[in-house]
């Protein structure tokens, strides 16, 4: 089995062109998944601060040292760029206007 068959495999994916088994296509994949994950840390974090109501700068300091270290240990990307993509792959989900999120929630997520 090669690193590459894992990166799919591990993402659910099936099939596997011989170009994936380059070495920089391979460190790109992993990179993706380092975003992914840092991105999925953000917004699990987030949503148990609100949950558990913390006040909006503490959680934001404590939520910064949380990511700043996760990105430093993935040797990914800068936690800026964690944000904005969080902000896009599922802040945007949250306050849209059908979702299941309460106003209260809403507004929690925002601060």
């Amino acid at each position: 089995m090669t690193a590459a068959s894992l990166l799919l495999w591990s993402g659910g994916l099936t099939g596997v062109p011989a170009e994936l088994e380059s070495p920089a296509v391979v460190r790109h994949m992993c990179q993706v998944g380092a975003d992914l994950q840092l991105t999925r840390l953000l917004h699990a974090s987030v949503t148990a601060a609100v949950t558990a109501r913390t006040e909006a700068k503490r959680g934001a300091r404590a939520l910064a040292a949380v990511l700043t270290a996760a990105c430093a240990l993935s040797g990914g990307p800068r936690p800026s760029d964690v944000l904005r993509l969080w902000r896009v792959a599922h802040l945007v989900h949250v306050l849209r206007p059908g979702s299941d999120a309460s106003d209260a929630g809403r507004s929690a997520f925002r601060a």
